[in-house]
């Protein structure tokens, strides 16, 4: 039997901040809630509240007390009644949903907005609930062929959407407006996960999808495996796992959403490994392990003016700021990297606050210069620097792109 693990699994970058958030603040004096599930996971929520986390529905029966904003968010006027009544208001929406606030305000008074996705879904009264106007929400091609000859649209997404239904929704409203302007907010946590649970599931027998049976974006990856492969088993939690009906198969792929905790992940892989002992060593093998500082292959996903994507076999992709993709501050990122290229980079720090890991090429780039230059002074070698400035006792240069001083009393072999 030979089992697959989807090459992103588990928690993305926000749901890990907003579980880490609620932890934080069940420490705060007085009674500390969450407005609903802090994410949708009935086996994190159930860990939280152990931990002093109480999950409520209707804010309005406590007095006083924190209250965490889940990772969905919530409509502007909740969170300033919330504060206008005494509570201590604990904001851990997902940075990627507070970017997309910022998005709508600013279109809100040129366009109509419309989002695309789950009108019952907490984020979507979330997002709706930024606006002074209320939103076009639509979830279905029937709604969508309903919008016709409006006179300036802005569409958005719902995080988790699933990207063909996104592109297929939003060009049926594309084709019957004047001036649409498309704006796809699907995450990168969300667009790769579904992309390697949809390639994994051409690739298999079976396919077991790990997550919370309301969690949307583990519905989205479900759905993916069901159009990809005939044998399918969405469950939450190992219990849920039937080991007869699995172990028919010579090939298992496993994906699970970006609110399933590891542990959960972890005890599927432990019953699956008394059926397989190769199990637990394909499971890191999957995932690269990777640290601050160290240097690393990785794959050009895209490239744009600001930024550079990579794939570095990592649960969450790269990126590479421009200020950090050359010394040459002139330089543009389109005549360094093309998609698909392979390039070494450095890893700065492993989260930029939306999960993905921060990135440089730069510092390759400073650090291999450091290494020829000291393999040049243990070889005795000459090398060539560029003269920047002259300074008190001597002059200030660069060689290989490294800050030099050059004492006068070396400038030449006479008096200077």
């Amino acid at each position: 039997m030979i089992i697959k693990i989807a090459d992103h699994a588990g928690f993305c970058g926000g749901v890990k901040r907003a579980v880490k958030i609620a932890e934080e603040a069940v420490s705060f004096k007085g009674d500390t809630y969450s407005l609903g599930p802090i994410v949708h996971n009935k086996q994190q929520t159930e860990a939280l509240e152990k931990k002093g986390l109480q999950v409520l529905e209707d804010y309005k029966e406590q007095e006083t007390g924190n209250i965490v904003i889940r990772s969905h968010g919530a409509a502007k006027c909740v969170v300033e009644d919330m504060e206008n009544r005494g509570f201590n208001v604990i904001d851990a929406t997902c940075p990627v949903l507070l970017k997309i606030y910022e998005k709508i305000k600013e279109k809100e008074e040129e366009y109509q907005i419309v989002i695309i996705g789950d009108p019952e879904h907490p984020e979507i009264i979330g997002i709706a609930g930024q606006l002074e106007q209320k939103p076009i929400i639509v979830n279905t091609k029937d709604e969508a062929e309903k919008i016709k000859n409006q006179e300036k649209l802005y569409i958005i997404s719902q995080t988790t959407n699933r990207m063909e239904k996104f592109l297929e929704l939003s060009d049926i409203i594309d084709r019957s407006n004047a001036y649409v302007l498309i704006d796809n907010t699907i995450c990168n946590a969300t667009r790769n996960r579904q992309q390697a649970t949809e390639e994994l599931s051409k690739d298999v027998e079976a396919m077991i999808t790990i997550g919370g049976l309301n969690s949307s974006n583990t519905n989205k990856l479900y759905e993916i495996t069901k159009k990809h492969c005939k044998n399918t088993f969405r469950i939450e939690t190992v219990d849920d796992l039937s080991l007869q009906e699995v172990l028919k198969f010579n090939t298992i792929g496993i994906t699970a959403g970006a609110s399933t905790p590891d542990w959960i992940i972890e005890e599927v892989v432990n019953v699956m490994d008394n059926y397989s002992k190769d199990f637990m060593e394909q499971v890191e093998d999957s995932i690269t392990k990777i640290y601050p500082k160290d240097i690393v292959k990785g794959r050009v996903l895209y490239v744009r003016d600001n930024e550079v994507a990579v794939d570095i076999g990592y649960r969450s992709d790269g990126l590479i700021k421009h200020d950090e993709i050359s010394s040459d501050e002139s330089v543009k990122p389109q005549d360094l990297f093309k998609p698909e290229q392979e390039i070494e980079v450095y890893v700065i720090k492993m989260d930029d606050g939306e999960g993905n890991v921060v990135l440089s090429t730069r510092r390759v780039e400073g650090l291999k210069n450091w290494e020829n230059l000291v393999d040049a002074y243990n070889a005795d070698e000459t090398v060539e620097a560029q003269v920047v400035r002259e300074v008190k006792g001597g002059l200030l240069a660069t060689v290989k792109g490294i800050n030099a001083f050059i004492p006068g009393s070396q400038v030449t072999t006479h008096y200077v």
